[in-house]
């Protein structure tokens, strides 16, 4: 008798139990009953910072302009503040499995960049880029083309940056899983260090001071003189 008392109780704390988790679940997930187009009048940023599951495009013109296409619910959360000289996008809340929301977003001037979360970003040539800050985090995939005096690059986490143009000068720091693909950015010095099994493709034509640890790897063209340290599995090899 105690025992299948005791299973019984057992079944219903289950069961209490289940329906908590259920119902805690479902309040962090939004349905998405219509999807809208929205602009914001935002000006006097040259650094944008967004994160979430945007997909983003930073384009040059003579104006500012914002304009964000998604659902509803999730443009209802869409907070834009300036910080500084930084455009800086984000929710208000968390919620589970957030839609797609994509951003297109025209400025006059670019000074970098930093993209996180699931974002997925597209930034198109701008004129007169003297010195890039691109900052790249979680699963955040970006690809721009620029002609810069510095590109100063920061990868972490499972983050995917594809580089084109050209630079006086590359520097470059990579951690966990991150990608540089940078074969078509011609770069006449570059610093590039890599750890925690990250992956950069680099074209310099001057020098190159190349780290490479933690199973990492480091690939190059062009025949610059080179300062080349590997250690704890990690390689720096000429393509």
């Amino acid at each position: 008798m105690k025992t299948h008392l005791k299973n019984t109780l057992n079944g219903i704390a289950l069961m209490l139990l289940s329906i908590l988790t259920f119902s805690s679940c479902d309040t962090n997930q939004r349905e998405c009953p219509a999807s809208e187009v929205r602009t914001f009048s935002l000006s006097g940023f040259n650094q944008v910072d967004a994160g979430e599951n945007f997909r983003i495009t930073l384009r040059q013109g003579d104006e500012f302009s914002i304009r964000a296409e998604g659902c509803t619910n999730d443009l209802e959360d869409l907070k834009m503040e300036i910080e500084g000289n930084e455009l800086a996008i984000s929710y208000r809340k968390w919620y589970k499995n957030r839609k797609l929301m994509d951003l297109d977003i025209t400025m006059p001037e670019l000074k970098g960049f930093s993209f996180s979360g699931a974002a997925k970003a597209t930034v198109l040539s701008f004129d007169e880029t003297p010195f890039i800050k691109a900052d790249l985090s979680g699963a955040a995939e970006a690809t721009f083309t620029g002609f810069m005096e510095q590109v100063d690059i920061e990868l972490s986490g499972a983050s995917d940056f594809d580089l084109g143009g050209a630079a006086n000068k590359m520097v470059a720091n990579l951690s966990g899983s991150s990608r540089l693909r940078a074969y078509d950015c011609a770069a006449k010095i570059a610093e590039v260090d890599a750890s925690g099994g990250s992956k950069a493709w680099v074209f310099v034509e001057e020098n190159l001071k190349a780290n490479a640890t933690g199973g990492s790897n480091i690939y190059y063209k062009g025949n610059p003189t080179t300062d080349i340290q590997q250690s704890g599995g990690g390689k720096v090899e000429r393509q």
